[in-house]
């Protein structure tokens, strides 16, 4: 077991791979009165095309999303999630956590599953879906989802669910669902050992060899068409601003974009002033970052009367950044907002764990954010705005409200 200080932000992590594969994370927060557990497992929702050994498989869409609420129904955790690479599973557990611990760890390796489990996962995932597809942000980036299969949740849809059997989910498990293929983290009054000793005690072995990953069906292939529009049901005409960027396939990446997107939408920007006659909704807007395996994907959903104004300022700011560069204070003012921002947010134990879960992949330690951000450089920004933020990178999606002309 390895442990490591976190002097800048105060954090201190415990760290281990077992025999098995498994990598475990414990934080000890002896203040917390509840011990929050987060599983990963390295199967999201773009891995529908893999090898096993040499045997190539293909599945339906909202396989993963299918899997992962059958198996969190099983375990009867408090919440779970699919990101395009990732399934988790959180618990929020009051008193010692390690009996529950083992046997999640159990029922996540248990591939067996009958008729009834199925029928009701897949119930309850079209539930979520119709409830998330109310509101700006979901209408607008159905469009993009539907364009450039985007969906980081991967819902199946009606053709593809009755494709989900239990054989295949059967076949989706015994490929994914390995020791080695898995994280476990957890933040509360424990001590690590136990943590530790619970995991190994949960006796999970690998069973079979990981699988080859083929995401060539998610590569983009953008065309002429940088627009498109749509009529839809909202009152106010929105957008979605969709940028891609290289892959983020390490922590530093990851926050050299969170830095760009600071830098270019964050407090004091100069884009407010260029969308203050079309934009009244311009602090509404919502930024979000996708990393998926072949790309980095920037999308910003937001409101105004002519969303071509938008990504007009966002170009021009950018090709302004490329001639001239950032101004010094410019930068040091959005690398503090984002350490403040990531620090703060430290306090939500769940969103911890999904990030120690999630920098795991990257082999890094999340909690490194601090020195990692105090190590990039200006130029480095410079050169991600440059290369992301402009038309050949980027697809704008606009939907008017019925009537409107386009």
């Amino acid at each position: 077991m390895t442990e490591r200080d976190f002097l800048p932000i105060g954090e201190r992590c415990y760290s281990s791979t077992l025999p098995n594969g498994l990598s475990v994370y414990t934080v000890p927060r002896p203040d917390c009165l509840i011990t929050h557990v987060l599983v990963g497992v390295q199967y999201g929702s773009m891995d529908t095309d893999f090898m096993v050994g040499s045997r190539s498989r293909h599945t339906p869409r909202g396989s993963a999303a299918c899997l992962c609420e059958l198996l969190g129904n099983r375990c009867n955790v408090v919440d779970t999630c699919v990101t395009s690479t990732m399934s988790c599973y959180y618990q929020a557990i009051e008193g010692p956590p390690y009996d529950q611990i083992r046997d999640i760890l159990r029922k996540l390796l248990d591939a067996e599953t009958d008729d009834a489990e199925l029928t009701i996962a897949k119930q309850q995932l079209q539930a979520q879906q119709i409830l998330a597809s109310f509101g700006r942000k979901a209408v607008v980036c159905a469009i993009s989802n539907d364009k450039l299969m985007l969906s980081s949740s991967g819902y199946p849809d009606e053709r593809t669910a009755e494709k989900i059997t239990r054989e295949l989910l059967h076949i989706c498990h015994s490929a994914f669902y390995q020791p080695s293929n898995m994280v476990l983290c957890v933040i509360g009054d424990v001590r690590p050992l136990e943590v530790e000793r619970a995991a190994a005690s949960a006796s999970i072995v690998q069973k079979t060899p990981l699988v080859v990953r083929d995401y060539s069906a998610y590569r983009f292939n953008i065309d002429s068409a940088h627009e498109y529009t749509s009529a839809g049901n909202l009152a106010e005409t929105s957008f979605t601003a969709l940028y891609y960027a290289e892959c983020a396939d390490s922590l530093k990446k990851q926050l050299i974009s969170e830095l760009a997107c600071e830098i270019l939408f964050g407090q004091g920007s100069d884009l407010r002033d260029a969308l203050k006659e079309n934009a009244s909704l311009y602090d509404d807007l919502d930024i979000e970052r996708r990393y998926t395996p072949e790309h980095t994907i920037i999308l910003i959903t937001g409101a105004a009367s002519n969303p071509a104004v938008f990504s007009e300022a966002v170009l021009n700011k950018s090709i302004r950044i490329a001639w001239n560069g950032l101004d010094d204070l410019c930068f040091e003012q959005a690398v503090q907002r984002v350490r403040n921002r990531k620090v703060s947010l430290l306090d939500d134990c769940k969103d911890t764990c999904l990030h120690l879960a999630q920098s795991h992949y990257l082999n890094a330690c999340y909690f490194e954010f601090a020195e990692v951000l105090q190590r990039i450089e200006k130029y480095e920004a410079e050169n991600y705005i440059r290369d992301t933020f402009k038309g050949e990178n980027s697809i704008l999606f606009a939907v008017y409200p019925k009537g409107a002309l386009l």
